[in-house]
C-alpha cells in the first residue's frame, strides 16, 4: 500500500542518514592532523590528568588511586579495601615502565600495577586512544586548589598533553576547575597561576592551541564576567 510504502521509505531515508553520519565520524576519526583555527564542531573530552604514584618521583604518593595518598592500593585488614576507584583499568597494553607495582595481583599471580599521568609514555597513549576513537583534542582539568604553591605535578601532565596532542595532530586548551572555591580566591590563584603556566609550558610556534589561534599558546585564559570582582583585580 501507498501508507507501507511511505513508512518504507522514510525508514531508508533514516537508514542513510545514519550511515552518513557514521561515514562522516569515520572520516573524522582517522584524520591525522584536527584543524585548529576553530573551536567550532570540535569533538572534545576531558581529561583529569590526576591520578599519581610513589613511582612518578612527585611526592603524592597513590593519589586517586587510593583513599589514602600514602596507601598502597590493596586488601587492609578489615577488608574495607584501600581502592577509591570503582572499575579497574584494563592495563594489558601499558609497558612495564609505566607502572608502579602495588599490593594487588592478577590471577596468574602477577603484580596489579598503576600507572601516573606524570609519565609521557602514559599520556600519549591516552590522547592516541582518542584519536583512534574519532575525538579532536581534550580539554586539560587544571585544579584550583591544587594550582597554589607546587603546581608541578600538574605542569608536567599539561606539558605531557600538549607533547601527545602535537604528536597526534589533536587539539587541547586548559579547562580550570574552580569546584569548591570562593571567587576571591580563585581570581588570586588564576592571576598567579596564568604566568606560570605560560612559562612552565611553552608552546612552539603551531602548536595546537584550541583557543586563541595563533598566538602560541597551549591554554585558553576563561571568562570571568560572572565573577564581580574580575573587573577590579584587572582580568576583564
Amino acid at each position: 500500500s501507498k501508507a507501507t510504502v511511505s513508512v518504507l521509505n522514510c525508514e531508508v531515508a533514516k537508514a542513510a542518514m545514519i550511515t552518513a553520519a557514521i561515514a562522516a565520524f569515520s572520516a573524522a576519526a582517522t584524520a591525522d592532523v584536527v584543524d585548529r583555527s576553530s573551536m567550532t564542531g570540535k569533538y572534545m573530552m576531558g581529561y583529569q590528568g590526576w591520578f599519581s604514584t610513589p613511582c612518578d618521583g612527585f611526592g603524592r604518593g597513590w593519589s586517586h588511586w587510593s583513599c589514602g595518598k600514602d596507601a598502597v592500593p590493596g586488601p587492609d585488614p578489615q577488608d574495607n579495601g584501600t581502592l577509591c576507584f570503582e572499575n579497574w583499568p584494563d592495563m594489558s597494553e601499558y609497558d612495564a615502565d609505566e607502572l608502579c607495582p602495588t599490593n594487588l595481583v592478577y590471577a596468574d599471580g602477577s603484580n596489579a600495577g598503576l600507572y601516573s599521568a606524570a609519565h609521557p609514555k602514559t599520556v600519549r597513549r591516552h590522547i592516541q586512544w582518542l584519536k583512534d576513537a574519532g575525538v579532536d583534542g581534550v580539554w586539560k582539568q587544571r585544579f584550583i586548589a591544587t594550582v597554589t604553591g607546587n603546581s608541578s605535578f600538574n605542569d608536567r601532565v599539561a606539558g605531557n598533553v600538549e607533547a601527545a596532542c602535537e604528536a597526534t595532530g589533536r587539539v587541547w586548551a586548559t579547562m580550570y576547575d574552580v569546584s569548591g572555591q570562593h571567587g576571591d580566591v580563585v581570581l588570586g590563584a588564576l592571576e598567579e597561576d596564568w604566568p606560570k603556566l605560560e612559562a612552565s609550558v611553552p608552546a612552539p610556534p603551531g602548536a595546537s592551541c584550541g583557543c586563541r589561534v595563533g598566538d602560541g599558546l597551549p591554554v585558553c585564559k576563561p571568562e570571568y564576567q560572572h565573577l564581580p570582582s574580575a573587573r577590579s583585580a584587572g582580568l576583564l
